[in-house]
């Protein structure tokens, strides 16, 4: 019997609530719908340390395999700064937080926190993940 994986929006929830209990800083899913082809979301998180990236890695992998998800590249496993883990329809990104800072996805993949943060001076960090996967000014 072959398990179908899960749609995009179980995956997202899965990562969410590994990254949640595992406890995973700063954590922000970017909706990539209306961004890419290749997936629906990306999810971009910090670990205070390498052993942490390295065991958030772990986990979100451990979870993923359980319900049946396709990883189709993990990356970044051996130094642990910043740990890629393409599942498909959800990339995850883990970071040391100065390596997340220095390559600052989110300015690539949603402007739109950048122009609230000019706007207002609150870091983007700093923002519910609901106003980010629902923001009119996307792109």
């Amino acid at each position: 019997m072959t398990i179908s994986p899960p749609a995009p929006k179980v995956l997202r929830d899965i990562i969410l609530a590994t990254l949640d209990r595992m406890k995973g800083e700063d954590t922000l899913t970017i909706d990539l719908s209306n961004k890419s082809d290749v997936a629906s979301y990306m999810i971009i998180s910090s670990g205070g340390s390498t052993t942490k990236v390295g065991a958030l890695a772990t986990e979100v992998r451990k979870d993923l395999k359980t319900v049946g998800a396709e990883i189709l590249n993990v990356d970044g496993t051996s130094n642990k700064d910043w740990v890629l883990i393409d599942a498909n329809e959800c990339i995850v990104h883990l970071f040391r937080p100065p390596v997340r800072e220095f390559y600052n996805l989110e300015r690539l993949w949603a402007p739109e926190l950048q122009r609230h943060y000019s706007e207002t001076g609150e870091h983007p960090l700093n923002l519910d993940p609901e106003e980010v996967n629902h923001s009119e000014d996307a792109f």
